[in-house]
């Protein structure tokens, strides 16, 4: 499986069909496809966040970090070993880099498109955790690079 493009001009709901896409191969324990769709090189930092050198995301490191709740987990039980639902019913939220008001997002506007925050629905749970997709410039087109996944609030 390659990385999925997402064509320009791209608006809200293609990066909301990709997003549905990427979160059932999780859905499906498909860790592999579900790393193989996203963009692979190195993920430059935005606001204060570290950067993430290419190759940063395994398949274990997005299994455990699941499982665990994030990769900085959070308070909520520690002990539970979370799995993504196969069905995405949460809400995904694109946020635009503008600029011409100057709204970068704190990204930088010659890589990245914009900033994907996604609600991944748990298997067995009514707690959620949020995938952080950056999506990134790739040719004439984008493509979504998974920064982080954050604990349940």
């Amino acid at each position: 499986m390659a990385a999925r493009i997402i064509r320009q001009p791209a608006d809200d709901e293609a990066v909301r069909v990709a997003v549905h896409e990427w979160v059932e191969l999780l859905g499906e324990g498909r860790y592999s496809d579900a790393l193989a769709f996203l963009y692979q090189g190195d993920i430059n930092p935005f606001f204060d966040q570290p950067e993430r050198p290419a190759g940063f995301w395994t398949e274990e490191l997005l299994r455990d970090t699941i499982a665990r709740g994030g990769l900085e987990p959070g308070p909520a039980d520690a002990s539970a070993e979370r799995r993504v639902a196969p069905d995405m019913t949460g809400p995904v939220t694109v946020s635009w880099v503008d600029t011409a008001t100057g709204d970068t997002l704190g990204l930088d506007p010659a890589v990245y498109a914009g900033l994907v925050h996604a609600t991944l629905p748990l298997a067995d749970s009514p707690a959620t955790l949020t995938a952080r997709l950056l999506l990134r410039r790739a040719g004439p087109h984008l493509a979504l690079e998974l920064y982080d996944v954050q604990p349940p609030v």
